[in-house]
């Protein structure tokens, strides 16, 4: 534990009064990049910087908004304008853009004066922009729209599917999703329409299998449809549609309704491999699913239904670089840990507030004291860099929240 007569401190974020923790490294190469990652902190003039993962600065902080690196960049802004840096600190792309997205296989979404368009790294525009909304590329293009309706293009900007569509999901499984006049139906990825409009509800083609359905009287009746439009399984009832029902899980179980709000997994033949039990099954691993159990405690199975993690949590998030956050609540308060992809818990639920791991480090943040403490812990728990901040809900500065929400596209 640590004690700090917090007059110490300059508010907020005092750089001067940083504490540093400097561990060793194992030689892997997956070190040696984590090394070169940057992570970004604030200082006491409401402005972002960057550490190295030793916890020593590398950036003094003087920019409005750095957001998490995604591969070799983090997008940046000041004066409301966003641009890049790349993992050395380096303006890469001078901020220029309202919003940016991440790079994805060397090309970003970005928007000027209302309009997306794209860019690679140096910043030159791939396509420039001149739609009402673009999706990043799947399966090779990007669901775009002009005047509310919605097609497709590739990734030299040739309209592949002219905007025609009421509303339209990116490619999945070389198959989109389209809907004209309130009915779903599925285009191949030559835009051809190969599953005629005809559904009240539909969802993605996942490993050759699509869930559709219509309204009915009070309930929705679902089943599984092939890349031909062909029902391979026996339709049912669910008494609350979830728009993401049959995308939950992946690989070779697909997931049922038994009735009462629980589910099981089945295989490809209709065997039952997990009982109908649970509130809720999905993906977590590789062969391990997260479960609502019926005290609605979070816990993880594997594809056998044995147990792998106690149903003891009040949340189990997703994996980011090899963890999952996960969160217990007593009386009321919340504290978080970490678990890795088999399920073992690394870090104890011990901090008021976490972030998802990125580059080999997390943020964390809790109370002691008087003092508020955020800091940067390694995958074995062990603190790289200290620091007092705001508060355990809010590790940076509102004004870096609103450059954030303002310059970063969400979806």
């Amino acid at each position: 534990m640590y004690k700090v007569n917090t007059r110490n401190f300059k508010k907020r974020f005092g750089a001067v009064f940083f504490t540093l923790v400097l561990i060793c490294f194992s030689c892997s190469n997956n070190k040696s990049d984590e090394r070169k990652a940057l992570f970004r902190i604030m200082g006491d003039n409401d402005k972002c910087g960057l550490i190295d993962s030793y916890g020593r600065v590398i950036v003094k902080p003087q920019f409005d908004m750095i957001d998490v690196y995604h591969g070799d960049y983090a997008a940046f802004s000041v004066d409301g304008k966003v641009g890049f840096l790349n993992t050395t600190g380096k303006i890469v792309i001078k901020p220029q853009y309202d919003a940016v997205d991440y790079f994805y296989d060397g090309i970003a979404r970005v928007i000027v004066d209302g309009k997306y368009g794209f860019i690679d790294e140096s910043g030159n525009y791939i396509i420039k922009p001149q739609f009402d909304t673009a999706t990043n590329f799947h399966e090779g293009f990007s669901m775009i729209s002009i005047d509310k309706k919605y097609g497709f293009i590739d990734k030299l900007g040739n309209i592949i599917v002219r905007p025609q569509y009421d509303e339209a999901r990116d490619f999945s499984d070389s198959m989109a999703r389209v809907c004209i006049n309130h009915r779903y139906g599925y285009i191949d990825n030559t835009g051809k329409m190969v599953i005629e409009p005809q559904f009240g509800r539909a969802t993605d083609f996942t490993n050759g299998f699509a869930g559709v359905g219509d309204y009915g009287s009070s309930i929705f009746e679902m089943y599984y449809i092939n890349k031909t439009g062909a029902i391979v399984d026996d339709p049912y009832t669910i008494e609350y549609y979830d728009d993401k029902f049959f995308d939950k899980v992946s690989g070779d179980l697909k997931l049922f309704n038994c009735g009462g709000g629980k589910y099981g997994l089945i295989d490809n033949t209709g065997k039952t491999v997990v009982d109908c039990i649970y509130y809720s099954i999905e993906d977590f691993s590789q062969n391990l699913y997260k479960i609502i159990s019926d005290d609605y405690k979070y816990g993880i199975i594997d594809k056998t239904g044995r147990k792998i993690l106690d149903f003891k949590f009040s949340s189990i998030g997703k994996i980011s670089d090899g963890m999952a956050i996960i969160s217990i609540c007593n009386n009321k308060i919340k504290t978080f840990g970490f678990i890795d992809e088999s399920g073992e818990i690394i870090v104890p639920t011990q901090y008021g507030y976490a972030e998802n791991f990125s580059n080999g480090l997390a943020y964390v943040a809790w109370n002691e004291g008087d003092t508020t403490w955020g800091a940067y812990i390694n995958k074995q728990g062990v603190m790289i860099y200290k620091y007092p901040t705001f508060s355990v809900n809010e590790p940076f500065s509102p004004q870096y929240y609103d450059a954030y929400k303002s310059s970063i596209i969400k979806y």
